[in-house]
Parts: C-alpha cells; sequence; structure tokens
C-alpha cells in the first residue's frame, strides 16, 4: 500500500491554485494591450504627442513583461504541481530520492517570497487595492511552499530516526536476554549429584 503525504499533496494544490493565478495574469496583461490600442487610437482624450508614445511604450512594455514573466511562472508552478501530487502519491522510496529537490524548490519560493515582499511594501498605497491582495496572496502561497514541504521532510525524518532506535533498542533486548540464557545453561550443572550409597556401608 502506497503512503500518501498530505503536507506536499496541499503543496501541489496551492502551486496549480499559483498557476491558475499567474495565467490569469497574462490574461489580464494581454486585455490591457488591447485597451492601451483603444486609448491610442483615441482622438478624444488630451494624450498626444510625446506624452501619448510614453504612455504607449510604459504600457506596452509593462504588459508584455507580465506576459512573458507570469506565462513562464505559471509553466513553473504548474510543473512543481504535478511533481508535488506525484510525490504525495507515491511510494517511501521514491519520496526519499526526491529530498534535494524539495529543499532546491523551497529555496526558488523563498526567493520569490522575498521579492513579493519587497515589491509589496514598496508599492503599498501606489496602486489599485486589487493588486495589493493579489500580492498578499501569492505572498502567502509562496510562504507555504516553502514550509509545508520542509515540515513534512522533517516529520519523516523524525519517525524514521524513531523507528531505527527502537528497532535497535529491542534488538539489544533480544541480544541480553539470549546472552543471560546462554551464560545460566553454562553455570547451572544439569545432571542431579547421584547417591552411590557408599556413605551407608562405611561402617
Amino acid at each position: 500500500m502506497k503512503k500518501k503525504y498530505y503536507l506536499s499533496l496541499a503543496t501541489g494544490i496551492i502551486s496549480g491554485i499559483m498557476a491558475l493565478g499567474y495565467a490569469a495574469i497574462v490574461l489580464r496583461s494581454i486585455i490591457s494591450m488591447s485597451e492601451v490600442t483603444k486609448v491610442i487610437q483615441d482622438i478624444s482624450d488630451e494624450l498626444f504627442g510625446l506624452n501619448l508614445v510614453s504612455y504607449a511604450m510604459v504600457s506596452f512594455i509593462t504588459a508584455i513583461l507580465g506576459i512573458a514573466i507570469s506565462a513562464a511562472l505559471a509553466g513553473y508552478r504548474a510543473t512543481l504541481a504535478y511533481f508535488y501530487i506525484r510525490v504525495a502519491l507515491s511510494d517511501e522510496t521514491f519520496f526519499e530520492e526526491r529530498k534535494k529537490e524539495y529543499y532546491t524548490f523551497a529555496i526558488f519560493s523563498a526567493v520569490m517570497f522575498a521579492v513579493l515582499l519587497v515589491a509589496y511594501f514598496a508599492l503599498e498605497g501606489r496602486i489599485e487595492t486589487s493588486i495589493t491582495d493579489a500580492l498578499i496572496s501569492f505572498i502567502v502561497a509562496y510562504g507555504l511552499c516553502i514550509v509545508l514541504p520542509v515540515v513534512e521532510r522533517q516529520i519523516t525524518l523524525s519517525l524514521k530516526s524513531k523507528k531505527k532506535t527502537q528497532k535497535v533498542v529491542s534488538a539489544e533486548e533480544f541480544d541480553k536476554a539470549k546472552i543471560a540464557a546462554e551464560l545460566d545453561s553454562e553455570f547451572v550443572d544439569p545432571t542431579p549429584e547421584k547417591d552411590d550409597g557408599k556413605s551407608d556401608n562405611a561402617e
């Protein structure tokens, strides 16, 4: 029977939700590009000349970067979702063989956690509330992706160490009992003394 790793499963589900979140950013960036195009074509607003060019360049560059980065992160998180769910439903051997990947992915999540945290404090109060809320959601999600896999690794390691200790103790107790039995058999004479009757006829 396969052992289930529930914290890995939770991490996989969170990674899948994050992938959908990044996909939503890609979609939002594509929509924003179409909105910028409409603004450029609209001659009734006050944007013209260098202001129009500056607005168009900044908006298009931001949208293109948003699409490229979010698409890459969406694909990366989707891959991690598959990885964690696969490991969560695997056996103990498969789980143990992925130890390095667990800590590597946790480090990558820590980097993204730090970047988003800095971005949140730098942009707080300067951007829309919806974007701030999205940043907070991603920060919390990355925090969970750091903590959950590492905690599960430590729990598994602790249980494995405890099981080994119990086996060693019981083996030592068995050996002690066996040695004591062997010593008793060596020092106790199994044949009782026989009375040959010579003492009665001595007179």
